[in-house]
């Protein structure tokens, strides 16, 4: 019994720790507070927080590291083929450098609730 309420906390943890992905004041775009994705040109943008200023990031998919094909993310087909494997696993590990700090900002991601968001957003753009 005191395994399965456990087990029912931790599921509910994790659904509460989870950020939603919501629109972004410009309506453009939508964040989960650590990750910004927008579509441009017919390609998605993923930017890293503007007030990380970073100076290069990546973000690992199964072990998998993918480096942001500019400084503040990627975007083009680089940032189309990042969203298509983030949409398959669900959850990853961004990294990024700041350019005032001496460290590297490691968050995780949840992507498990964007379907929707995305969506919404790839309606907007059209």
């Amino acid at each position: 019994m005191r395994l399965f309420l456990f087990l029912i906390f931790l599921m509910s943890a994790n659904t509460v720790l989870a950020n939603e992905w919501v629109f972004s004041e410009d309506e453009n775009a939508i964040s989960d507070g650590i990750l910004k994705v927008s579509i441009q040109a017919g390609h998605y943008k993923i930017s890293f927080p503007p007030t990380a200023n970073p100076n290069s990031g990546a973000v690992s998919i199964n072990g998998e590291r993918f480096y942001g094909n500019r400084s503040f993310g990627f975007d083009g087909e680089q940032a189309d083929r990042v969203i298509e494997m983030l949409l398959k696993v669900k959850s990853a590990q961004i990294e990024y450098d700041d350019r005032y700090k001496t460290k590297v900002v490691r968050k995780s991601v949840d992507f498990s609730n964007i379907t929707t968001s995305l969506d919404k957003l790839k309606n907007k753009s059209h």
